[in-house]
């Protein structure tokens, strides 16, 4: 595994943590789906399959989802979760990119540019979450839902640049 793999997989499983830090009813639901975000994310990286790079991070982005349910007040660590999704798909999809090429395989790497884009896309996303939290409305479970939606569009754009066969 390499680094880049390892550090994936322990992001993950910090992201399916943090959703865990608040004392909600629904712990256990939580807790599970933190565990199949995070073999998600490590399938991805052991088995190369680009493919599957957004099914990790959208697990656990809707066990956060589900968390923001039981709070009252809004969360102000949405913006930090949001990067923290942008940099899991980034590790992830270089870790991929890192894997030899079997022989005789019949698919084809990734373009040498596609990590690039796929950093200015999610840098544009992370300016959109920043703004969407940060903006002068009223606050509360609409604009938690907001940041959400913008990082849940992030990772699907992460995915539709990232997605190539192997």
């Amino acid at each position: 595994m390499t680094g880049a793999a390892a550090a994936a997989v322990v992001l993950a499983m910090a992201l399916a943590a943090y959703p865990l830090a608040e004392p909600v009813r629904i712990r256990g639901l939580l807790g599970l789906t933190g565990v199949v975000g995070v073999a998600l994310v490590a399938a991805t990286v052991l088995a190369g399959r680009p493919g599957l790079l957004p099914g990790g991070p959208a697990v656990l982005l809707g066990s956060y989802g589900v968390s923001l349910l039981g709070r009252a007040q809004l969360d102000l660590g949405v913006v930090g979760y949001a990067a923290g999704l942008l940099l899991l798909a980034a590790l992830t999809a270089l870790a991929v990119e890192d894997l030899p090429v079997p022989t005789g395989a019949t698919g084809r790497r990734p373009p040498p540019g596609r990590l690039p884009a796929v950093a200015l896309a999610g840098a544009g996303g992370a300016a959109l979450v920043v703004a969407t939290v940060a903006a002068p409305l009223a606050t509360g479970v609409a604009l938690q839902a907001a940041g959400v939606g913008a990082a849940a569009a992030i990772v699907g754009l992460l995915g539709l640049l990232l997605r190539t066969r192997l």
